[in-house]
């Protein structure tokens, strides 16, 4: 049955296209009848069989190599900030130190001098640089950094407990001297004496302070005049512009041999200093009293020497990194000789970690002593 009914449809399906080819086209009317064609019917032919394979398994590779410390400062340029004019004694170290960069890292280091606000600026700068361990700064720790800091100076935009610390280096006492005119031999001189005028470079500074405790601690009369930079106060007290001022060893034992002072009559600190041992500590002139003990106690941390830091937030692997390379250049025998040209005083330099903790210590001082030094500070105009 099935078989009849396809025969019956091939047969009409033939007869129908055969009459529908011998059959005349209509005569045409004035307006044209369009011809409708029925689509043809799509006939699809079997396509060829496709076979599917899955995709291979890609072999795991193993992710990539972070960049070591090592191979990103061998490719990239650092740049040290100097907080100071170039010719001074950070300007100096900073130098030195790039001069050495390349022998232990391969890299490049340059150094960039700014000494606009009397070193904040430049401080200001490295803790808000990029993070990426390619902005460090140089300058002096204790009076600068934590100085400012502790002191409330306007300007400080930073948290002296927040920066990375690579080194100490080069640590010096500060000591008072007079000019090599005045008629004084001694500090029981100048107790003595009438109408004395010492000379810092600002008022509100750590220099300030120390000055301004070495007059209470032992009566002196005199007072404190700002506005002498370290270039030219050797200079001031040669004249006589000022009776004398309380600096750095390196800088006091450079005017000595250019003829501005006489030898120190006072080192502030609890010891005396290698570069001066004939020169008498506080405690050795006078017994403090325990508030002038704490103030001596606060003071002494301020004087903290030359350091390299860095702003919040670099990888920790570049800090360790900066940390050991800063240790082992100032360990060079090479490094070392030309140091001592400048910093008469050299003993091995602070790594990073004790550094942070001496100015962790410092910042954390009682606020009654703070409070006390930030007064004596603020003496001198």
């Amino acid at each position: 049955m099935r078989k009849l009914i396809v025969i019956f449809v091939i047969l009409v399906s033939g007869l129908t296209f055969t009459i529908g080819a011998c059959a005349k086209a209509p005569a045409p009317t004035s307006t044209p009848i369009p011809t409708v064609t029925a689509p043809a019917p799509t006939v699809t032919a079997p396509g060829p069989t496709v076979t599917v394979t899955a995709a291979p398994t890609p072999t795991p590779t193993a992710a990539p190599t972070a960049v070591s410390a090592a191979d990103f400062y061998r490719t990239h340029t650092v740049t040290i900030v100097a907080n100071s004019t170039a010719g001074g004694g950070t300007d100096y170290g900073a130098r030195l130190l790039a001069a050495y960069w390349n022998e232990v890292t391969g890299g490049t280091m340059i150094v960039k001098n700014e000494p606009g606000g009397i070193g904040l600026v430049a401080i200001n700068q490295v803790y808000s640089a990029k993070p990426d361990g390619l902005t460090i700064g140089t300058g002096e720790l204790g009076a600068h950094l934590v100085g400012y800091a502790l002191l409330g100076s306007p300007g400080v935009q930073y948290d002296a407990k927040k920066f990375n610390y690579f080194l100490q280096y080069a640590p010096e006492e500060r000591v008072l001297s007079v000019g090599i005119n005045q008629p004084y031999k001694s500090l029981e001189d100048l107790k003595q004496a009438k109408g004395l005028i010492f000379g810092i470079s600002s008022a509100g500074s750590v220099a300030a302070g120390g000055t301004a405790m070495i007059l209470e601690f032992f009566g002196l009369d005199g007072k404190i005049v700002a506005g002498f930079r370290g270039a030219d106060i050797g200079l001031a007290a040669a004249k006589g512009e000022i009776t004398g001022y309380l600096y750095n060893t390196s800088i006091i034992k450079k005017d000595i041999e250019k003829g501005f002072v006489k030898p120190p009559f006072l080192s502030m600190s609890f010891e005396r200093s290698p570069v001066f041992p004939d020169t008498p500590a506080v405690r050795e002139l006078i017994k403090p009293s325990p508030e002038q003990e704490a103030l001596l106690k606060l003071y002494v941390p301020l004087t903290m020497a030359k350091g390299v830091f860095g702003p919040p937030g670099i990888p920790e692997d570049r800090v360790k990194f900066l940390q050991d390379v800063f240790i082992k250049i100032t360990s060079m025998a090479g490094f070392i000789t030309q140091a001592k040209l400048q910093f008469p005083q050299w003993v091995p330099a602070d790594a990073g970690p004790k550094v942070a903790e001496m100015i962790s210590a410092a910042m954390n001082s009682p606020k009654e002593v703070l409070t006390r030094f930030e007064e004596l500070s603020k003496k001198g105009g």
